[in-house]
């Protein structure tokens, strides 16, 4: 399979379905086992270049939700799957990530495809205001107790802007604490379960999709 580098980085193709069109193409870091023993050293995070089948799943659930120049934010971007497929549809897609390498990496697959996304460097735990949207996205981002409690804080914080939410979780530790979290505020999810499988993976993965929609009256 053909390797580039993009941003300094050893990079692949992966082509992925996500609705009747064609195939979109995300880069993928070109030896993710390598990355996650590197990960189990200590070195730089390199979770956020591999494409998870969390963002597959959550990908087709988003398309039917899609209308033209809608903003969504892809919050915790990685690969950015969710955010091209936001784009083809016509949507105005803000993509969030707290690592420019892989922000890099996905306008380098929106440019080979003709695609705009917006790229921003953001981390979730810091004092900022989420940019307003319609439609705010996370994709397995619920791995560690304490970090899903940040998403539930910026779920809440995009629900009560207004914007509709959907979260992508294939059963990480930190579902539970993130349902409280949310419904502690007035607002339930139901992690409704599909099956999808990665390309070059031998067996499915079932992951949890929520839909969660701002209170009437509420802003």
């Amino acid at each position: 399979m053909e390797q580039f580098l993009v941003a300094g980085q050893q990079v692949r193709a992966l082509r992925i379905a996500v609705d009747e069109a064609e195939p979109l193409e995300v880069l993928q870091l070109a030896h993710p086992e390598s990355a996650l023993e590197a990960a189990v050293r200590g070195e730089r995070d390199p979770y956020a270049g591999i494409l998870w089948p969390t963002s597959i799943a959550l990908a087709r659930a988003i398309v039917p939700e899609l209308t033209t120049g809608m903003r969504v934010e892809d919050a915790g971007a990685g690969t950015g799957l969710l955010s091209l497929a936001a784009a083809r549809r016509g949507a105005s897609v803000l993509a969030l990530d707290h690592d420019p390498v892989v922000l890099q990496l996905l306008a380098a697959a929106a440019a080979r495809q003709a695609l705009h996304v917006e790229t921003r460097v953001f981390d979730l735990t810091a004092a900022r205001i989420l940019p307003a949207c319609d439609l705010m996205v996370f994709s397995d981002l619920l791995y560690q107790r304490d970090f899903a409690l940040v998403v539930a804080g910026r779920a809440v914080e995009a629900l009560r802007q207004g914007a509709q939410v959907m979260v992508g979780d294939p059963g990480r530790i930190g579902r539970d604490a993130f349902q409280d979290a949310v419904a502690a505020h007035g607002f339930r999810t139901e992690f409704v379960p599909v099956r999808v499988r990665v390309p070059e993976e031998e067996r499915d993965e079932l992951i949890g999709i929520a839909r969660l929609r701002p209170h009437a009256g509420r802003g």
